[in-house]
């Protein structure tokens, strides 16, 4: 940390300490949208932020009754002035207060250090871990003015330019105050709907039923036992109606308070459909980690929906060949929705498609110990819109690792998904845990992937494998094009014409480290320079997306709120 940086943090902490604990004035109007406005694109050295509560729920049987506050900063040599905010929003009524070193909780719109109309202009300091409020914190506990009464709020943190008009960066924490725990275990034989108003805690794997429903409202918050391996399964015909949003998500977590959770804490989700695999039906294949018989005949079979929803600190390996994945998409038809779905911080791979045919769009994979996106079994999906950053820990083995399937490498239907618009940022610096390939497409698979990115991998950033594959090369089942390879060692195991291109060997250009220089523990930054533009047209499932990568720089989906980005 800089001199600059450490007097930085020194003089913050010792003003927040002089002033001692808030006031609590009423709540204020609603000043706020339920959602956030714009941040200002395309910004060199954007400072990196981080606001933590010390849990997602509270209240009754939860054993917290206020959360602590907690704010990472990290400037990243950004030395213009700008001003510092911190907001509390209740997510149901839209009302809104300010936290404030000279006013307490304020109704105004005022900045962290300044007056109502008047910010202090600051030059952000590094900050790691620092508590606002709360036990230890250097404002006293946490104020009155943050109700203690059933709903859903979030704590905002924003640094603004100069005169408080635009974002720079933006980070936000959601939490629930909630009327009780409601326990979960075993067989879900009757249609339920899990309120946000109560924590719901999965004491052991729970299975949904054939013909049975399970609605979960937008912003509940489920829990997974650690001991009991809690685990979320939808058998072949159950239906989730799992639909959150923006600011609202479905959020699946560890038991654990942040900054003691970690991958393998619980079991993870898991959806079994009725669509093809390449394993037959009679019998049936089954599922990893004892989730249950998959597949069938109808491409088309819907398992619900699934949307703005997050599976964090999930993934129970029990061996190497039997282990339990953020999300596992097993024989999942194409009548089901996917869409918005996070999976961080996952022990085992954070995606898998095992066979089937069912799409999915907004996809974010953070910090996978294994593999951030896998299919086996003959998946022939849609995937758009995917971004995947590997983060220093475990493992990390491939962006992509792909098959057909490993003893019958031409089994039919063969794997052969059709991708646009992704990004997958590789970790070269954390030896010797550092990310293997980019993607490995073997054992047969075929693949149709344009509009994509895959940056510094420590192995290949693309590698064909096995003679099947390596025959699908040339336009005759493999073909990657207008996707930029850069910063891998090598960039492919294969001649760059062969996968048909065009290739691009040229640096994105991200105009900030996408990890931060902290891992996973701040908001990325994964803009490019320029837009790369590339030929994407939108037709069926597919959006116009006439640019390389999962983030459009004027649209980048993974900063709207539902997101997560703590490392523990």
């Amino acid at each position: 940390m800089s001199l600059r940086s450490r007097i930085g943090v020194a003089a913050l902490a010792l003003a927040l300490t002089a002033l001692g604990a808030l006031a609590a004035p009423a709540l204020a109007q609603p000043s706020v949208n339920s959602g956030f406005g714009p941040v200002i694109p395309r910004l060199e050295n954007r400072p990196a932020t981080l606001i933590e509560t010390d849990g997602y729920v509270y209240g009754p049987g939860t054993g917290k009754t206020s959360p602590d506050l907690s704010i990472t900063i990290q400037d990243n040599d950004w030395d213009a002035p700008a001003t510092l905010y911190i907001y509390w929003h209740d997510r149901v009524t839209n009302d809104v207060v300010y936290v404030n070193t000279k006013l307490g909780l304020s109704e105004a719109e005022v900045d962290f250090f300044g007056d109502p109309g008047a910010p202090r202009r600051i030059i952000p300091a590094d900050l790691k871990d620092f508590k606002i409020f709360g036990g230890g914190g250097a404002l006293g506990p946490t104020p009155d003015g943050v109700p203690g009464t059933t709903g859903r709020y979030q704590f905002v943190l924003e640094i603004r330019d100069p005169n408080g008009a635009s974002v720079v960066t933006r980070s936000n924490t959601l939490y629930n105050y909630v009327d009780g725990v409601e326990l979960h275990s075993g067989d879900v034989t009757a249609n339920e709907r899990w309120s946000p108003d109560m924590a719901h805690f999965l004491d052991a794997p729970v299975y949904v039923q054939e013909q049975v429903r399970l609605s979960i409202d937008p912003g509940t918050v489920v829990i997974g036992s650690k001991n009991g391996q809690g685990t979320l399964v939808f058998e072949r015909g159950a239906r989730m109606d799992i639909v959150g949003k923006p600011i609202d998500p479905i959020i699946f977590t560890s038991e654990l308070d942040a900054g003691e959770r970690g991958p393998g804490d619980w079991g993870g989700l898991v959806v079994n459909g009725r669509a093809e695999t390449n394993q037959g039906t009679s019998p049936p294949p089954e599922g990893e980690g004892d989730s249950g018989p998959f597949g069938g005949l109808d491409d088309n079979d819907s398992s619900g929906a699934l949307s703005y929803a997050r599976v964090e600190y999930a993934g129970i390996r029990f061996s190497t060949q039997n282990e339990l994945n953020g999300i596992a998409l097993q024989g999942v038809g194409k009548g089901t929705q996917i869409d918005h779905v996070q999976v961080h911080f996952n022990q085992d791979d954070g995606i898998e498609f095992f066979g089937g045919a069912v799409d999915a769009k907004y996809v974010l994979v953070t910090g996978a110990e294994d593999d951030s996106l896998d299919w086996t079994f003959g998946w022939r999906g849609n995937l758009q819109h995917f971004v995947a950053i590997q983060c220093g820990n475990s493992e990390q083995d491939n962006g992509i690792e792909a098959d057909n399937f490993e003893t019958d490498n031409t089994a039919e239907p063969i794997a052969n998904p059709t991708i646009r618009n992704a990004t997958w940022i590789g970790d070269a610096d954390h030896l010797p845990d550092a990310s293997d390939d980019g993607a490995v497409f073997r054992r047969g698979t075929k693949v149709s992937l344009h509009n994509g990115l895959f940056w510094r991998f420590t192995t290949e950033g693309i590698k064909i494998d096995g003679d099947v594959s390596m025959g699908w090369l040339n336009g005759n089942g493999i073909t990657v094009a207008d996707t930029i390879l850069f910063g891998n060692d090598p960039d492919a195991n294969v001649d760059f014409a062969a996968l048909g291109g065009p290739i691009l060997n040229s640096d994105p250009g991200f105009y900030n480290d996408p990890r931060g220089a902290v891992g996973c523990g701040v908001v990325p930054d994964i803009t490019f320079a320029n837009n790369h533009d590339a030929g994407s047209s939108g037709s069926g499932f597919f959006d116009s997306a006439p640019y390389i990568g999962g983030v459009d720089d004027d649209d980048p989906w993974i900063d709207d709120g539902w997101t997560s980005f703590a490392d523990n």
